[in-house]
Order: C-alpha cells, then structure tokens, then sequence
C-alpha cells in the first residue's frame, strides 16, 4: 500500500483548485472580459461588465436533471429478472432506509452536479455515534484521491483539506488535513495560523477527535471516500462537462456584447453637414460643435457659403445588425453541437412543437451521455451503499442502481403501452412499476385494491346470505291415465 507525505497530499488538493474555481465561476455567470479593444473598455466597460449570455448551466443541467436514482436491487436478482424487479429484498430495503436517512434524494442530486459541473465529485461514508451510516457529500476542491498503480479500480489513499476559523482568533485560519487509508485515518491541523496552505509536515501537528485514539483505526478495509468521475477512464480524474464550452462561452459573449455596441451607435442615426463652416474654439484650437444632437432638437441652415457649393444634410444608412445575430447563432448552435445538448435548449426553434418521437430523435445524443453517467455514477453509487451496509454489519452486498427512463415520452402513449403489456400477462405491479411510481406508492395502491376486492367481496356475501329462499315447489307424481 502505497504511502503519502504530507508535502504530496497537499500538492494533490492543489493542483485542482485553479481549474474547479474557473469551471463554477462560468457556471454562476462569473465570466472573463471579452471586450478586446481598449477604447472600447474604457468606453462600455462599465457598463457591459455584468452582461452574460450564460449557456453554461443549461449545458450542464441537461444531464443532471435526467439522473433520478430510484433505487438498489441485489446485483444477482437485477441480472435474473431486469432492473426494474417486482421483489423487494431485505437489503434493498435497507439501502433505501440509509438513503432516505442521509436525505439522498436531495444530496445526490447536488452529487451530481458537482461532478459535470467541475469533472469530480466525492463522497465520504462513516458511522455516526450509533453506529449507523452516515453519507457526506464533500466540496471537490477540498478532496484529492490516489488510486493504485495494480488495480486502477481500488483508491489506495484519499486526503481531505479545507481552512477553519481559529478559535483564539476568529479573524485568522489554521488549515486542517486528513488522511484515509484501508486500514486507518490520520488528522493534523497546523500548529499556528496560516494564510496558504503549508507543506511542510513541521507545520502540523496530530489533530485526533474528542475520545479518539491516533490514527484513528478503519476495521473496514476500504477507503471511506468515494470517486464520482464524470467521462473519465478508469483510475483517471473527470472532465467537467464545461472543459470545451468555455472558449465557446466567450465567444458568445463577446458577439453579445458587440451587437450592443451596434446599437449604442444606432440608437440615434448619425447625421453630417457639408458646405459649413464651424467655428473653432479659442482656448483648445478645436471646432466646435455646430447643432445638438436630440429627439427633440431641430437642425437649421441658413444656405450655403457660394451658390455653387449650397450646405447640405444627411444621414447615414441604418446600420445592419444581421451579422451579429448570426454570429450570436451560430456560437448558440456551436455550443449545443460540442457538448450534445439538444438545439431547442440553447434556442426558440419555430413551428409546432415536436412529438414525444420527434424529441427521442432530436435527444438521442444526450440520452445517451445521461446512459453513460448512470453506468458511471451508478457504480460509485453502488460502491457507497455496500460500504454503508458494512457498516450495519452486513458484508459482501452487491446491489445495480436503477434510475429513470431518461428518454422523452408521451404521458398517454407511454399508459397505453404498459395497458397493452398488461392485457399479455404482466403482473399490476409491474405495469405501475413502468408507470414510474415508487415502492411506498405501489405497496400503498396495492392495499388499496385488496381492501377494495375484499369489500366487494364481503358485500356480495352478504347480499347472498340476506336473501330470502324460493317458494317451496307444489304438486306431486304425475297421476297415471288409466
């Protein structure tokens, strides 16, 4: 097991930083200047300075707004009857009941994001003080993993680092350290007061809990951090989803900002007099202005200095401003072509809009990048829910996440297809798994119709027994004729 020093843990959680602040800066609209000239910063920079076209989070949201996880089902029990399994195994629910302890409906969410957004996300499980599973989402820039050079798959150490508030002196910052391996965790802090982030192992010293011994030991034999990699190989840091949008980003900017520029200077249509003579200013040696321009102003000229040179007005041409929508386009377009995202989210498209199979069509690239982080995710997923039931005590589970149908569809035809595999065998409980409702809502359906059948079928007994018996039947044997 390869071993860390400070100096290198801290180098790891560096490295990143630079790269994680620029990638959430463009996220949140906090963009580089792109006007160029200095004549025209100093003129509307200002002025512009706040002006974004900011395509950034839709590139981004794209994808995390498709990646709902639904929940976990044993690995041997998702490869024998699919993904979606009527069946409810004792571990499942245990997952999900750590899952909804931890609020991960809401915190894988922000997972997620965080790892299109800047390339990684991390994940930090450990007991509470009861012993149960606790699941920390953790900022990227704080988290820095090694994996090792035998199996790529296995993270050999994990450090964490982030500034606190000194306790002396709340206006200053001690930086603290934490080092997880397979077998134990080490906690340092810095001796004194610090504005960056020290490597040199001098400056620190042994930070262990309230009642806790150092190192602190991990009976679990696994890193307790957890790597979400966004499009990344195996054993490689991710790549933010924002990496080849940025220039583009600019791009676009810039056009937007030029356009107003255009129209700053067009706003009023720009006027010229010929055959006049201004007078010149004593003090600068400058002409001076002749007429204010205005709304309301009026331009008046007496004649002309010679009848064969008469003073005359004018106007220039209005400008055109079609090149600068058309660049705006065409970066727009660019923008979604690069990252896959559906034209109609960068940009109003006319006509009518698409059919629930026109947008299969037209999403197909970005179904298929949201397919390949559900694998991707799922599996860190799946690796933390493990760890977690570990915890509980319960060793060597396996589960596959299942997630919802990313791809478009239509409410009723998506009904009326699941009514047809209903009619050819499948159970009520299935087609209402199809029809995306969760567990709590199918076992909740399903006692509802139970109780429904037995008071139907206790009303129909009821009416039978209530009824009165037939009149008894009359007459004898037939008498014989002779």
């Amino acid at each position: 097991m390869a071993e860390v020093t400070i100096a290198q843990a801290v180098m790891a959680l560096c490295c990143h930083q630079g790269i994680y602040k620029l990638y959430n800066d463009y996220y949140h609209g906090s963009h580089r200047p792109v006007l160029s000239s200095t004549k025209w910063r100093n003129a509307f920079g200002s002025r512009f300075r706040g002006f974004r076209d900011n395509l950034c989070p839709s590139v981004v949201d794209a994808v995390a707004d498709r990646l709902q996880l639904t929940g976990f089902d044993l690995e041997d029990m998702a490869e024998e009857s699919g993904p979606r399994s009527e069946k409810r195994p004792p571990e499942s629910d245990a997952a999900m009941r750590i899952w909804r302890r931890n609020r991960m409906d809401r915190n894988a969410g922000h997972v997620h994001l965080e790892a299109l957004r800047t390339g990684d996300a991390y994940v930090l499980a450990w007991p509470d003080i009861r012993n149960e599973a606790r699941i920390f989402p953790q900022r990227a820039d704080e988290i820095a993993v090694y994996y090792s050079e035998e199996d790529p798959q296995v993270i050999e150490w994990a450090a964490k680092g982030w500034f606190e508030r000194d306790e002396i002196d709340p206006s200053k910052k001690r930086f603290r350290l934490v080092l997880y391996y397979a077998d134990r965790i080490e906690k340092y802090i810095t001796r004194e007061t610090v504005e960056e982030t020290p490597k040199d192992r001098a400056a620190y010293i042994e930070n262990p809990g309230e009642g806790e011994a150092w190192p602190l030991a991990n009976p679990y034999g696994i890193v307790p951090v957890f790597h979400f990699a966004n499009n990344a190989c195996t054993g490689d840091g991710g790549v933010s989803e924002l990496k080849e949008i940025i220039p583009l980003q600019d791009g676009l900017n810039k056009a937007m900002c030029d356009l107003l520029v255009a129209l700053e200077f067009v706003s009023l249509p720009q006027r010229y007099i010929i055959g006049i003579e201004p007078e010149v200013d004593e003090e600068t040696g400058e002409p001076k202005q002749p007429y204010k321009p205005g709304v309301d102003t009026l331009w008046m000229l007496s004649g002309g200095r010679t009848p064969d040179q008469p003073t005359s007005a004018g106007q220039f041409p209005q400008a055109d401003l079609t090149h600068h929508m058309n660049a705006i386009s065409e970066f727009r377009a660019e923008i979604a072509r690069v990252s896959g995202t559906p034209l109609h989210y960068m940009m109003l498209l006319g006509g009518a809009p698409p059919s629930g199979e026109a947008l299969k069509t037209l999403e197909a690239r970005l179904i298929k990048k949201v397919l390949d982080r559900q694998i991707s995710f799922g599996n860190s997923w799946e690796d933390v829910m493990s760890f977690c039931l570990l915890i509980q005590g319960q060793a060597d589970v396996k589960f596959n996440t299942t997630w919802t149908d990313p791809a478009p569809k239509s409410e009723l035809e998506h009904a009326q297809t699941v009514q047809v595999k209903e009619t050819i065998g499948i159970s009520t409980e299935q087609a209402l798994i199809e029809l995306d409702y969760t567990a709590e809502q199918i076992a909740e359906m399903m006692a509802a119709k139970q109780a429904e059948a037995q008071q139907q079928f206790d009303q129909q007994m009821a009416l039978m027994q209530a009824r009165p018996a037939g009149p008894p039947r009359t007459g004898g044997a037939p008498q014989n004729a002779g």
